[in-house]
């Protein structure tokens, strides 16, 4: 009787697997990124693709030109250096999250995916100061 109850604490600390061991987490957090991913890439694209005209800001009032004049910063070339940066991040994770299922590198997929993910918080910091700058 003894042996059979221990033999089902052992198969149930089997199937209570760590967080970072469990796939569905990672396969939902990939997709958020991939989806954050094409986002970025396809905001980038449209804005090369369209030959927007570019906009340049005054930061002083809120005058904006389609051309540059002293003074004026442009907005333009900030949102696409923001998305190129989107980018990089999101691949980033992607890679991080990637890394996690591998079981060698859980570790490092961990701190990859920790890391990217502190800086999705900067990079919502500087989208909301180039929104309002």
């Amino acid at each position: 009787m003894q042996t059979h109850m221990m033999n089902d604490r052992v198969s149930m600390q089997e199937v209570k697997k760590a967080p970072h061991e469990q796939p569905v987490s990672h396969i939902c957090i990939g997709m958020m990124s991939a989806i954050l991913l094409g986002f970025f890439v396809h905001y980038l694209n449209y804005s090369a693709n369209n030959n927007l005209l570019p906009c340049y800001a005054n930061p002083d009032t809120t005058t904006v030109l389609p051309y540059a004049a002293e003074g004026y910063i442009n907005v333009t070339q900030q949102w696409r250096t923001l998305m190129l940066v989107g980018i990089v991040w999101s691949s980033f994770h992607l890679f991080g999250v990637l890394l996690v299922m591998i079981k060698p590198l859980v570790k490092v997929g961990l701190g990859i995916s920790c890391l990217s993910s502190c800086t999705y918080f900067a990079w919502l910091i500087s989208a909301t100061i180039f929104r309002w700058n």
